[in-house]
């Protein structure tokens, strides 16, 4: 998800899929369909501690058919998947406690999660040597402002077919 409307930057830096805001529910369905994963793969872990995007994402996600897992930060997230691994994972990077950084640097530790998709849907302004390391471990790296839910949906099913 980007505010910024620059589709080649975006691909240049690694991302699946490009989405800018407003999110046109349609598209994030679309994109979030593309990644959908198989009924037994397990749950969709969403963390983000902003309750609004979070409720969002779920519902989006529960209308699709998928079983959802919430976590507001990095510590509740790693809680999660230690009692039962996702299928994949959509991640905000500014959260309180444990961030999004600190999140997938111990959760890429873990050689049972070190396949597991995860998608970053931020609000961040991300500068280049943030965009290097997090392309090294998630699939997606989208701008909040950007995306459309079908975007999500195609983004999702994406990942989870690689």
């Amino acid at each position: 998800l980007s505010m910024v409307d620059d589709k080649g930057m975006g691909f240049s830096l690694g991302a699946a899929e490009y989405l800018t805001k407003p999110v046109d529910r349609a598209r994030l369905v679309q994109v979030l369909r593309k990644y959908m994963p198989h009924e037994s793969a397990g749950p969709v872990l969403v963390v983000d501690d902003n309750a609004e995007d979070r409720q969002m994402l779920c519902r989006l996600l529960i209308k699709e058919g998928l079983t959802v897992n919430e976590a507001v930060d990095g510590r509740e997230a790693l809680e999660s998947v230690a009692q039962c691994s996702p299928a994949f994972v959509i991640l905000d990077l500014m959260m309180p406690e444990m961030d999004g950084f600190e999140f997938l640097e111990v959760f890429r530790k873990n050689a049972a999660w070190q396949d597991v998709p995860v998608i970053v849907l931020t609000a961040l302004d991300l500068d280049e040597q943030q965009l290097a390391e997090l392309n090294f471990y998630v699939e997606s790296v989208l701008q909040k402002a950007d995306i459309s839910t079908g975007e999500i949906l195609d983004i999702t099913r994406k990942a989870l077919n690689n």
